[in-house]
């Protein structure tokens, strides 16, 4: 059986990974920084490693056949560079953030961290997760329903007519768990998306709709909401919006889920479906 690793097991998304590859049967090595977090996985290999010790994360990577990184992009190339030559398939986490238009140092290391997998020669796959919303502490649906708390009107520009298509995070756990188990995923990039998209105004509707808050979206030029975000970072008690987030709100990110179904035999639930999954944790909103 093929030892699996998976670098930045400690984190939201890791500790998903981790249990998804579980029901599976496997039990991965798990890599982080913290002692006390990697010690919270229960594993029965744990390892901490260090980016800036190329020796030690070769020693650390040794036996490890099969490596998702759920880490921060930019540590693919470091990884990969450390990696045996024994080591096969590559599985690593991106962002579907790759696509805009929009000057993005965050997008720009995905597009390094694809481009330094695909140079390697080696065999893999990185996944690109579009907006991923249902893990307690994740900046995206539960800090718009932290605005809807506050302030019942969301300003969007256009009136919201953009499209989103956002991803459950157990979706996204397990699009990773079978990128690295199946036999045959396919090398080369795919987009982990949920079933449809929707306008940025129809997912706002929805999640008030879902909480039990009664919310207008109220359409305002770009240079409102712009200046909303700015707002946003001074005033205690609001989320807070950055700009390049309040830029991406221009562009459509509506994606095709068929390669995703095909190669990985994934069938994405729908967004209310998630958002009762949600409630659980978070009642009342």
């Amino acid at each position: 059986m093929s030892n699996v690793g998976v670098i930045g097991a400690t984190g939201r998304l890791g500790q998903r990974i981790v249990l998804r590859l579980r029901a599976r049967g496997t039990e991965p090595i798990v890599f982080g920084r913290d002692p006390a977090k990697l010690e919270a996985l229960s594993a029965r290999h744990a390892r901490r490693f260090d980016l800036d010790d190329a020796d030690g994360l070769r020693g650390a990577l040794q036996d490890v056949d099969v490596v998702i990184n759920a880490a921060r992009p930019r540590m693919l190339a470091p990884i990969l560079t450390a990696l045996p030559s024994r080591a096969g398939r590559i599985v690593a986490v991106g962002s579907t953030r790759k696509f805009t238009r929009f000057p993005d140092r965050a997008a720009e290391m995905v597009r390094e961290a694809e481009t330094a997998l695909a140079e390697s020669g080696r065999p893999g796959l990185m996944l690109h997760p579009t907006m991923i919303y249902g893990e307690q502490g994740e900046k995206n649906i539960q800090r718009l329903l932290a605005w809807i708390r506050r302030v019942p009107v969301v300003p969007l520009p256009a009136g919201g007519r953009t499209l989103v298509q956002p991803v459950y995070v157990d979706d996204v756990a397990e699009a990773v768990a079978r990128a690295a188990l199946l036999p045959d995923p396919g090398e080369g990039p795919l987009v982990i998306a949920g079933p449809a998209p929707m306008t940025y105004a129809e997912m706002v509707r929805c999640v008030g709709r879902s909480f039990g808050h009664r919310i207008v979206v109220l359409p305002v030029p770009f240079s409102v909401v712009l200046g909303g975000a700015a707002l946003s970072r001074r005033v205690p008690g609001l989320p807070r919006f950055k700009a390049e987030e309040v830029r991406r709100l221009l562009e459509d990110k509506d994606f095709d889920v068929e390669p995703m179904r095909r190669r990985l035999g994934l069938e994405p639930i729908a967004f209310d479906e998630g958002l009762a999954r949600m409630r659980q944790y978070a009642p009342g909103g």
